[in-house]
């Protein structure tokens, strides 16, 4: 692995805790309310991958996409209840997930090189992370998929975050926890990949392989730092 000049780096599940994102305790009560017959996490499963589908098949926010895409859930399920709120309530959540323990020293032993976020996020939630988070002033870039109107393995948010940085892909890596969105969308324009695979789990599909793989922050962080 070359020595990067521009690290960016993936929001949920890489700086922030994925686990607390699928917020199963709103799906509980979902299900107790409206008396479905399933589990929280297959109801959660199935929000998931409306909101996928609802994001993709015509550009919208995360926060758009989490609403429409819970009240197309209720129709199907048959939940008579309100989605809207269960909506709110849950991007309040996502506002104030917790930072992985490993985050913020990785991220504070990386003074020096140029950093920044590529993330699919709304732009007013990753403000809320970072202010919340403390880690707000450790990056200089950030790109979301609300500024250019586009999600992961999209080339082009690796594009906006190279174009602000001034930097050739080739000086690049970007870090991030799903193989698909973190290591196939910086490739596909040059940069080097960072697979953060806190779960163990195994490269699957025609994904190619990543140029470092880690199982949290602060190893990828040591990588970086002893790479010339």
């Amino acid at each position: 692995m070359r020595r990067p000049r521009l690290i960016t780096f993936d929001i949920f599940g890489t700086l922030f805790k994925a686990e607390e994102v699928v917020g199963l305790d709103l799906m509980e009560e979902i299900i107790r309310v409206n008396g479905l017959s399933m589990g929280p996490e297959k109801l959660a499963e199935l929000w998931w991958d409306k909101s996928y589908r609802v994001a993709h098949d015509r550009f919208a926010t995360v926060r758009e996409a989490t609403t429409r895409a819970l009240a197309l859930l209720f129709q199907e399920v048959g939940a008579h209840d309100d989605p809207e709120p269960y909506s709110r309530r849950l991007q309040e959540k996502w506002a104030r997930t917790e930072v992985y323990p490993d985050a913020p020293e990785a991220v504070q032993s990386l003074e020096g090189f140029s950093l920044g976020i590529v993330s699919n996020i709304d732009d007013g939630l990753l403000e809320a992370l970072l202010k919340l988070s403390g880690l707000k002033d450790d990056f200089e870039i950030f790109v979301t998929s609300e500024t250019c109107k586009a999600y992961k393995p999209d080339a082009r948010l690796f594009q906006e975050a190279l174009r602000r940085s001034g930097c050739n892909p080739e000086g690049a890596i970007h870090l991030g926890d799903t193989p698909v969105d973190d290591i196939l969308g910086p490739k596909r324009v040059g940069m080097m990949a960072g697979w953060v695979n806190r779960r163990g789990e195994r490269l699957k599909g025609r994904i190619p392989k990543p140029d470092l793989m880690v199982s949290d922050l602060q190893e990828a962080a040591d990588l970086i730092l002893q790479a010339e």
